[in-house]
């Protein structure tokens, strides 16, 4: 019964409720004695629970009383027993209940530690709807599953806690798990560590559901946040149950091993099955990315070629590109070589096709002369050639027949290609010439020892040059 109090004595209270059966409280008046009298006038029933007759013990709190000067709560108990005197009546009516209680006798109101199950306590000291008493252990008795520490009243009496039992109890985190010796809790139960949750991830209290980055093995997940239907493929030394685990593909002895070029499957860098980027080059028919990745050096819609003399790659048997080797057609000047029979010149050196060593032979024939026209050489180039690539021109004397002999280098060398070096000799007479036909001997001739050709007054001469010409 709270405040207001009308009058507050050192032994005496009286309290007025104007408004009673409202205000703070259903009690209209009251009138209280230290160690003699509490008198109570209520509308209605005052607050006290008629449905049932009092308490075990028969010891029923007729009065509570709330101190709003300190914040204290006091209670007044009386005891209601037959061998005491008491006279305690029950009934049910049509209308409700009726509780008769007269002769109470004086007792001390009940408590959680007086070590007597009394007032609204299921057993000793516990039990009860009265939040003071403690919840009653395992094998205590009980009335509702709330008068029971483990949450559990079956036939009266306090169950131990089990892990399917269907309460939160003993050191389970949610109902029925959780804690030491339940399973662990799905997403969305209590926690109080990763330990507790089914996904190992206790966040807030709370379990999480799995994830591919929270840094736990969980789910269908082969190691930490990879492997299985839904996270990505494990790297190397991660735990697996198939090669699907991994991004190698490759599962073995329950851990996923490193991408190798001879572990039968495309991993790595590899373009296909074993062959291409870091591995050896594909064959034909080979994945690729690009040339580099196949045997052929020719990749065409990611697949490998064959090779062929047209491709524009020095493949196959081939010595240089599409030339040469046992298939293509011959090599040209200076292209790459194995054997002579790679080249068109036929002939190969320092794993080039050169030309060979060769002599070339020019014979200059002059003009005829007549009576007073002397012959004259016929000036100009001259050229031949030798195997393809490989040709040499010379200059020719362009001089009076007989003044042959005079000139410093009537014959010489012009150009020469396909050769390393080309040099020859030429004249009329001893310088190198080999003189073919001579008219007779003249006036003014330069030459001697041997029949002139340096006059013509009406003949002709011819000699011949050697160009010597090496690779």
């Amino acid at each position: 019964m709270p405040a207001p109090w009308a009058k507050v004595g050192a032994k005496s209270a009286t309290y007025r409720n104007r408004l009673a059966p409202g205000g703070p409280s259903p009690v209209k008046s009251a009138s209280l004695q230290y160690g003699k009298l509490a008198r109570v006038t209520a509308s209605a029933l005052g607050g006290l629970d008629i449905s049932t007759p009092p308490g075990p013990g028969g010891v029923m709190t007729v009065l509570t009383v709330e101190n709003a000067a300190d914040g204290s709560r006091h209670r007044m108990c009386s005891l209601y027993r037959a061998a005491s005197g008491s006279v305690v009546q029950h009934r049910v009516t049509a209308s409700g209940y009726r509780l008769t209680a007269r002769g109470g006798v004086e007792v001390a109101c009940p408590s959680c530690v007086d070590g007597v199950q009394n007032g609204d306590e299921s057993d000793v000291d516990c039990g009860g709807p009265d939040a003071g008493c403690e919840r009653c252990a395992t094998g205590g008795s009980c009335n509702a599953a709330t008068d029971c520490a483990s949450g559990v009243c079956t036939d009266g009496v306090c169950r131990a806690p089990a892990c399917d039992d269907g309460v939160e109890n003993g050191a389970e985190t949610d109902a029925d798990c959780g804690g030491p010796g339940c399973a662990d809790c799905p997403a969305g139960d209590a926690c109080l560590a990763p330990g507790d949750c089914q996904s190992g991830v206790c966040v807030a209290n709370v379990c999480q559901a799995p994830t591919c980055s929270d840094g736990v093995a969980n789910a269908a997940e082969t190691d930490v946040d990879c492997g299985g239907p839904a996270c990505p493929d494990c790297g190397p030394g991660a735990a697996c149950l198939g090669a699907g685990d991994c991004q190698s593909g490759v599962c073995s002895g329950g851990a996923c091993q490193a991408a190798a070029c001879d572990d039968g499957v495309q991993n790595g860098g590899e373009t296909g099955l074993d062959c291409g980027g870091p591995c050896a080059d594909c064959g034909t028919g080979g994945g690729c990315v690009g040339g580099g990745d196949c045997q052929s050096g020719v990749c065409v819609g990611n697949v490998c070629q064959a090779p062929t003399c047209s491709d524009g790659v020095a493949n196959g048997g081939e010595t240089d590109v599409d030339c040469g080797g046992p298939s293509c057609a011959d090599c040209a000047l200076n292209r790459a070589c194995v054997a002579s029979g790679d080249c068109q010149t036929n002939y190969c050196t320092g794993g080039r096709c050169k030309c060979p060593s060769q002599l070339f032979t020019f014979q200059v024939t002059s003009s005829t002369g007549g009576l007073f026209t002397a012959a004259v050489w016929p000036g100009g180039t001259a050229t031949q050639s030798g195997p393809p690539g490989c040709s040499v021109t010379i200059n020719r004397p362009d001089d009076i027949i007989h003044y042959v002999c005079t000139i410093a280098a009537p014959f010489s060398v012009r150009s020469f290609a396909g050769y390393s070096t080309c040099f020859g000799t030429g004249g009329e007479d001893g310088d190198g010439c080999q003189p073919v036909s001579c008219p007779p001997a003249g006036i003014g001739s330069c030459c001697s020892g041997r029949p002139s050709c340096s006059a013509a007054l009406n003949g002709s001469g011819s000699a011949r040059y050697f160009v010597q010409c090496n690779p």
